[in-house]
């Protein structure tokens, strides 16, 4: 380009030429060429927004979504508290995980989920710390845990046998048996975070590296939008937060599996699941009275004061009326008496029914308002059809 300059006049006719109603269908004419690259020549006075609603991709159905890359996508605040009570359940977990790992009281609840940019992350690590990062298998990009100086060597003191102090402040990177031990606490985490997020993805995450620096990520730029973590974990008389960090970009299409609808409805299915789980196992070693009942019958308080060894009581029920066995004092089962490897047994015949209105259980026996007989192995079990006989020894009293 040569140096020499426009006058002023020179400009002034520039400026009128290009407001000129002609230059004005030139630049049209060019804007209708370049569109009739990928579109049908507009017929007629056609304005530029209409050229546009022209478009072949919407004519064809599919959505533009504006992306600007100086301000990612961020979550919505459903989709955040979805993520809260996902997260909510890994901390309950992850405590119960870590307290036999360290044969202690251990808590870890989760204090907060909130978005923040990648960089304002990574500035709030302290250094040197144990920054773990994990490729969380099948989604895309790298997740990462932190765990603050504090927090590892008052675990690590724990799991040797000894107790953490309170206030003490370690700055120094860890040795390699010391990033040993740690490394059993970051592999339980990884496995609760596995059954975590079950609901939503078949997550397989992989521990990738332990590192004292943050420098490690390599895929996250300084824009990126992340979703911050904060579970708050007590040692003993040790406490302070561990973060947990996961690239929005890695879980955006999954917006739809964390919509606040379906995540309650799959929450619900969940925690009535898990606490039938969690029942269950709690239940399941409580000891259990099992009684059974030959008879029943009343006698004054006399016949009692008299009653001596030989003597007989006679009831109301008949020989031929099966036994009535209780749970916890409340009858359950229709049974018979026998004999079974040498010791006393009973066998249950039937399940007496709890709801029938103006009858109890033993009324419901006595009138034979029984359901269908449980299936059940009769192997081995010796009826003792001489039972009754062996109480009938007159009419004492």
């Amino acid at each position: 380009m040569s140096g020499k300059r426009l006058s002023q006049n020179q400009v002034e006719n520039l400026v009128k030429a290009m407001q000129s109603p002609q230059a004005s269908q030139t630049r049209s004419g060019t804007q209708y060429r370049i569109d009739a690259s990928h579109a049908d020549p507009p017929t007629g006075d056609v304005t530029r927004e209409q050229a546009d609603d022209q478009s072949p991709r919407q004519a064809s159905g599919e959505v533009v979504v504006d992306y600007d890359f100086r301000q990612p996508p961020r979550l919505s605040r459903d989709q955040l508290q979805s993520l809260h009570w996902l997260h909510s359940g890994l901390a309950k977990s992850f405590t119960h995980r870590i307290a036999e790992l360290m044969r202690s009281d251990v808590e870890c609840r989760l204090v907060d989920v909130d978005q923040c940019g990648h960089q304002e992350f990574v500035a709030s690590i302290e250094d040197p710390s144990c920054f773990c990062v994990i490729d969380a298998q099948p989604l895309n990009g790298q997740w990462a845990l932190d765990i603050p100086p504090a927090i590892a060597f008052a675990l690590i003191d724990r799991m040797l046998g000894g107790e953490p102090f309170p206030g003490e402040t370690i700055r120094r990177p860890m040795t390699e048996i010391e990033a040993r031990l740690i490394r059993r606490v970051i592999d339980d985490f990884v496995s609760e975070l596995q059954q975590a997020w079950r609901p939503l993805v078949p997550l397989a995450p992989v521990v990738a590296s332990v590192d004292d620096h943050p420098h490690c990520l390599q895929d996250m730029s300084v824009n990126d939008q992340v979703v911050r973590v904060q579970l708050e974990v007590s040692v003993c008389s040790v406490r302070g937060d561990i973060w947990f960090c996961i690239p929005v970009r890695s879980i955006e299409h999954l917006t739809r599996e964390l919509s606040q609808d379906n995540w309650s409805d799959r929450e619900s299915q969940k925690s009535s699941a898990a606490t039938q789980h969690v029942i269950s196992n709690q239940i399941a070693g409580a000891p259990v009275d099992v009684v059974v009942n030959v008879a029943r019958s009343t006698i004054r308080t006399r016949d009692l004061l008299a009653l001596g060894v030989g003597d007989i009581i006679a009831t109301e029920t008949e020989v031929s009326e099966p036994l009535e066995l209780s749970i916890q004092q409340v009858p359950k089962f229709t049974a018979r008496a026998g004999a079974y490897q040498g010791k006393k047994a009973v066998q249950i015949e039937s399940l007496l029914e709890p709801t029938t209105e103006g009858t109890t259980p033993r009324e419901q026996l006595h009138r034979g308002a029984l359901p269908a007989d449980l299936p059940t192995d009769s192997s081995g079990f010796d009826p003792d059809e001489d039972m009754p006989s062996k109480l009938d020894r007159g009419d004492q009293t």
